[in-house]
């Protein structure tokens, strides 16, 4: 277990090509209220080619931040990059394209000394389309959770796995490293070869390391972040595409890392066979409505289950 280090808190996020959401979610860092420990900002800039540089540089003079740069294409790299930069017992954890409440961090250190009991913290998270949002998005609200990490919580214990997303968590200084257990394959990826391929699921895999390592949850209503959808998002295509992505990373968590594991494989495989039977009209013959998504999800996920189960990717 690592040493927790003095009290402060360090907010991570990591970031590739963000610059249409970066100066928002910026704008709000600097409304925040600020709790009563010494916090920082850890940007990582994950190779990104656009001005992402140039403004998180530009942050850099009003704000308390540190910029990392990792060449290494992936958000489980860049996370892992920031590892040995960490500090702080309370570690808040979101992404690029969030805008998160002025109480965001006051919220989060209260519920920490009021709860010396949990370690995992989350916040709800509310989809809020930036710019105009093509006519699947309200179709698509039942999965919003799947595509935006849509999720309303509660004060109170909870369970993590399943219910904290990468946008807004928190974690105790002492366990952070699962953060290093999660593959470098799993969760977005930016090369060419992985970009609409990699199987989700990275921060289920971070709470699942968590909870193993005896971990509590512990939800907290008021640090509340908006997530930025921008219209690309809402397209029938992308959001498909990520129900793909979603059924191969469900695959990875069902069958294990190991490529050997042919009996859980097969299984799967005929399940992905016996449930693609039957099912929804071919996208571009779809008309938005909450039924026809919710057909044509269920089949490109299991798409993906399929995929996830023949083909991994799997470390061994």
């Amino acid at each position: 277990m690592a040493a927790v280090s003095s009290p402060a808190i360090t907010v991570l996020f990591a970031t590739h090509n963000g610059e249409q959401t970066l100066p928002r979610m910026l704008q709000a860092l600097r409304r925040l209220k600020p709790p009563r420990r010494p916090f920082r900002i850890l940007a990582v800039d994950n190779a990104s080619t656009d001005a992402t540089a140039r403004i998180l540089s530009e942050a850099a003079m009003d704000l308390p931040l540190q910029v990392l740069n990792c060449p290494r294409p992936g958000k489980a790299s860049a996370l892992r990059h920031a590892l040995p930069h960490l500090d702080g017992d309370l570690l808040v954890f979101t992404d690029d394209d969030v805008e998160p409440c002025p109480d965001w961090l006051v919220a989060y250190e209260a519920a920490a000394d009021a709860n010396p009991g949990a370690d995992l913290f989350g916040g709800p998270i509310t989809p809020v389309a930036y710019g105009e949002p093509g006519p699947w998005f309200e179709a698509a609200a039942a999965h919003h959770a799947e595509l935006f990490a849509k999720c309303e919580i509660a004060d109170g214990p909870l369970a993590p796995v399943g219910a904290l997303y990468g946008p807004n968590f928190m974690m105790r200084r002492a366990h952070v490293e699962v953060l290093a257990e999660v593959p470098e394959y799993v969760g977005p990826r930016f090369d060419s070869i992985w970009r609409r391929r990699y199987p989700m699921g990275e921060d289920t895999r971070v709470m699942m390391a968590a909870a193993a390592r005896g971990a509590a949850g512990h939800g907290v209503a008021a640090a509340r972040v908006k997530h930025l959808i921008r219209p690309f998002q809402t397209e029938l295509g992308f959001m498909l595409d990520r129900a793909i992505r979603h059924g191969r990373g469900s695959a990875l968590e069902m069958v294990g890392e190991d490529r050997l594991v042919w009996a859980r494989r097969l299984k799967l495989l005929l399940r992905g066979l016996a449930g693609s039977v039957g099912k929804a009209a071919a996208p571009s013959e779809a008309r938005p409505d909450a039924a026809t998504f919710d057909r044509l999800w269920q089949t490109h996920w299991t798409r993906g289950l399929m995929l996830g189960a023949a083909f991994g990717p799997f470390s061994r």
